[in-house]
């Protein structure tokens, strides 16, 4: 399936929370099962007046693009695993988050400075778990691949649960800021708007 969007699969927002703080309030569609969202630890951070509760997720992932590997969140923190990331990095990556029914989820961003900006967001060879920023909105992968090769990207389809392609001159709509996708990258690069002065030359003729 080619998505001529993102915008269709459910409704989320990301907004400054306070001035000063720069602390982001989340409200996010979940249904039951897998999700990929901004990242969440729910003990710490699921709002009062939040349709879903702590005790309805029942699992959260972190993807280390470093390590390849998944890295349990919730329920028990691999502290040992993540001792090398710091907080901001880890959760401002999108997550697995398994929810036991629908509803929305209320909450407050870990990362109390911006979001990394798009031109310090880097991504790392191969598959990475990026959260939708509203520095995204409007644009497209392609106007904001900047270093970046972009070999595949995709949404989880919450409610079939499978994955959607998703073209990379799909323009990102605002029911996305907070959701997450995953893309994966030939090499190490940054994010961006436009091209990068980073990006090497074309190699000499052979």
């Amino acid at each position: 399936m080619l998505l001529v969007g993102i915008t269709i699969f459910v409704s989320a927002t990301m907004t400054v929370k306070t001035a000063n703080e720069k602390k982001y309030s989340i409200s996010v569609e979940v249904y039951p099962g897998w999700n990929i969202i901004s990242g969440v630890y729910p003990p710490q951070q699921i709002s009062s007046g939040s349709e879903i509760e702590k005790e309805d997720i029942k699992a959260v992932w972190f993807y280390s693009p470093i390590e390849k590997e998944y890295i349990q969140i919730y329920p028990e923190l691999d502290k040992t695993r993540l001792q090398d990331y710091d907080d901001e990095y880890v959760f401002s990556s999108s997550m697995w988050v398994y929810s036991e029914k629908q509803g929305t989820m209320l909450y407050d961003s870990i990362v109390y400075s911006d979001f990394p900006s798009l031109e310090t967001t880097q991504l790392i060879s191969g598959w990475n778990f990026i959260t939708i920023t509203s520095e995204m909105e409007g644009k497209s992968l392609n106007d904001l691949k900047g270093s970046c090769n972009i070999e595949r990207a995709h949404i989880w389809y919450l409610v079939d649960n499978y994955w959607g392609t998703i073209s990379l001159d799909s323009k990102i709509g605002i029911e996305s800021i907070g959701m997450g996708s995953v893309i994966k990258v030939s090499s190490d690069c940054n994010l961006g708007e436009g091209g990068s002065s980073t990006t090497p030359p074309p190699v000499l003729p052979q």
